[in-house]
């Protein structure tokens, strides 16, 4: 039978008969109610594809909407995370300038003081020699040495 000769039929029973009637294979009917557009209410639903207003409507329309909804979120994401790092660094970078005053213990170790040593030690001073005659002790002597 052509698509033109079930033209008048609407509905899956219909289908069914006319299977039967005329010695068809058992999967006839749900061919060609898949081809009419009739829904088959003994159909099991397939990658989520429904029948509405005697045509197919595939839900992976309604994916792909969602689907681009979720990458413009993401993109969206990516940028305010890329912003929100730019501030962290920001933020430790202005974190770093912690003892803007000056306070605490202030460093014994100078330029001029490990230019002092190092001459004294060149010219063969022991450390013990440089740190009484520099008034730092013989450890701060070694280490401005050896910096």
């Amino acid at each position: 039978m052509t698509k033109q000769d079930l033209k008048h039929i609407s509905t899956f029973e219909e289908l069914l008969e006319i299977s039967k009637a005329n010695g068809y294979d058992r999967n006839w009917a749900s061919k060609k109610a898949k081809a009419l557009g009739i829904l088959n209410p003994r159909a099991k639903v397939k990658n989520d594809v429904r029948i509405l207003d005697n045509g197919y409507h595939n839900k992976a329309n309604e994916h792909s909407e969602l689907l681009e909804s979720l990458q413009t979120q993401i993109e969206l994401l990516i940028t305010e995370n890329t912003k929100l790092k730019q501030e962290l660094m920001i933020a430790n970078e202005i974190q770093k300038l912690k003892n803007e005053r000056g306070a605490g213990r202030k460093p014994k170790l100078n330029d001029g003081l490990i230019a002092k040593v190092k001459e004294l030690r060149g010219k063969g001073a022991s450390h013990k020699t440089i740190a009484s005659e520099l008034g730092i002790s013989v450890g701060l002597a070694h280490k401005a040495s050896q910096s």
